[in-house]
C-alpha cells in the first residue's frame, strides 16, 4: 500500500476511483486482522486443560540421605502420592 503512487495526472474520476481502491484495501486488511488473535485465544484455551491435567514429574526426594530435613521430605514425598 505504501508503495503505491498517486497518479500523475489531475483526473478527479481517476483520483477517486484510485482513493477508493486504496480504501477497500484497508478494510481488507482490518477485517483479516481479527483470524491470528483468534488463532492465538483458541491455542491458548486449549493449553489451559493440558497445562491443568497432564502428566508431570516431581522428584522432591532429598539427594543424600543423611541431611536433617530428609526424614521430613520423604514423608512429605509419601503424603503426596
Amino acid at each position: 500500500m505504501a508503495t503505491d503512487s498517486v497518479p500523475a495526472d489531475g483526473d478527479p474520476r481517476r483520483l477517486q476511483a484510485h482513493s477508493r481502491h486504496l480504501a477497500q484495501r484497508v478494510r481488507l486488511a482490518q477485517r483479516v486482522t481479527w483470524f491470528p488473535l483468534l488463532v492465538l485465544a483458541a491455542v491458548t484455551f486449549a493449553a489451559i486443560p493440558v497445562d491443568r491435567c497432564g502428566h508431570r514429574v516431581v522428584n522432591c526426594l532429598p539427594s543424600t540421605k543423611n541431611s536433617p530435613n530428609s526424614s521430613r521430605l520423604l514423608h512429605q514425598a509419601s503424603i503426596s502420592r
